[in-house]
């Protein structure tokens, strides 16, 4: 699997150039983008494909400054579990 940044987005996508999930955020305020959309092809699920987006997310935010608010149902469980998460939240 080989992770991708597109517009407004990180991806996954598989050895035939297959897209097997996405996370997308849009812009909020400077500095502040909203976590709208987390999405695993049913091929992938249960391959910890979500997770590994959203870890791609959080580290890019970090190493750019950028908080997150996260919208879509996924984001924002998993940043209320996990304490990781806790320095890069709006």
């Amino acid at each position: 699997m080989e992770i991708k940044k597109g517009e407004n987005r990180f991806y996954l996508v598989d050895e035939q150039k297959r897209e097997a999930g996405e996370i997308t955020w849009h812009l909020f305020e400077d500095h502040v983008w909203v976590i709208d959309r987390t999405y695993v092809s049913s091929d992938f699920r249960g391959q910890g494909i979500a997770g590994i987006l959203l870890d791609t997310l959080a580290e890019y935010a970090r190493k750019e400054d950028i908080k997150l608010i996260p919208m879509c149902s996924y984001a924002e469980k998993q940043f209320k579990i996990k304490k990781e998460y806790q320095d890069i939240i709006y």
